[in-house]
């Protein structure tokens, strides 16, 4: 067993700002938090003073970096990806793919299972597209956007676990597709939409609490109809995914 205390940090957590915080970890994960000193004979001591502590992030929406993207197939890139998250503190991510033909989706994943998870964990990805708005496609390319199809979903889904959905819940489909995905155990997430609001809530009454980079390529806030930025704001049970730039 080894054990590591450290002393005199910030520590911040959900509902949680402690200045002067004691963290025991216990081979390497942390076993106790406390606001006084934590004694443990033979640990190392780390002063914390002017550092803050939290808990990893969980990112659930990164196309890439380190001038590789998600998307190229690559193995080495996904490890050297991974490694490059977890220094910025990133313990848990989703890779996020783009709307392109489902045998580069396949390609994608397959290397993202190669993936010996000896970095940040990667326990699933987050597919963005390709069933969007082909009006709303964005950065996206409109020659590979196509219906909702969940068959499509679970072969994808069988090379490697798919844990977020973004796509418009306005196509044919999508809103009867958002129950489908909750059974299967991933989220539904409307973004690269021309919702309605009414459109929004067929989805919403099927579970749908999710929406992708908030009030980019999704229908906005209109005195005629609220769309999906007023839905976002409306509803306190929606998240609203924001990009922080």
């Amino acid at each position: 067993m080894s054990f590591t205390i450290i002393t005199n940090c910030r520590l911040v957590s959900p509902g949680v700002d402690i200045e002067g915080a004691y963290i025991l970890v216990e081979n390497g994960k942390v076993a106790q938090v406390s606001a006084k000193p934590i004694v443990k004979e033979g640990a190392a001591v780390i002063d914390g003073t002017g550092m803050t502590a939290m808990p990893g992030f969980v990112d659930v929406h990164c196309h890439g970096r380190n001038n590789f993207d998600f998307c190229d197939g690559s193995e080495e890139g996904v490890e050297v990806m991974a490694k490059n998250k977890l220094a910025e503190g990133v313990t848990t991510l989703l890779p996020t793919t783009l709307t392109l033909p489902e045998e580069e989706l396949a390609a994608a994943l397959k290397s993202i299972a190669s993936y010996k998870q000896q970095y940040c964990k990667i326990p699933g990805v987050h597919l963005e597209g390709p069933f969007i708005n082909p009006k709303c496609t964005g950065a996206q390319n409109p020659a590979f956007v196509r219906k909702p199809d969940i068959e499509e979903v679970k072969r994808l889904n069988a090379i490697f676990p798919v844990k977020k959905i973004t796509f418009a819940v306005e196509e044919e489909g999508g809103a009867e597709l958002v129950g489908e995905l909750l059974s299967m155990g991933i989220t539904p997430s409307c973004t690269h939409s021309a919702a309605k609001y009414p459109e929004f809530m067929a989805a919403y009454n099927n579970g749908l609490r999710n929406l992708s980079h908030f009030c980019n390529q999704m229908s906005l806030l209109h005195h005629r109809d609220i769309g999906l930025v007023g839905a976002g704001l409306l509803h306190d049970d929606v998240f609203a995914e924001l990009i922080c730039d």
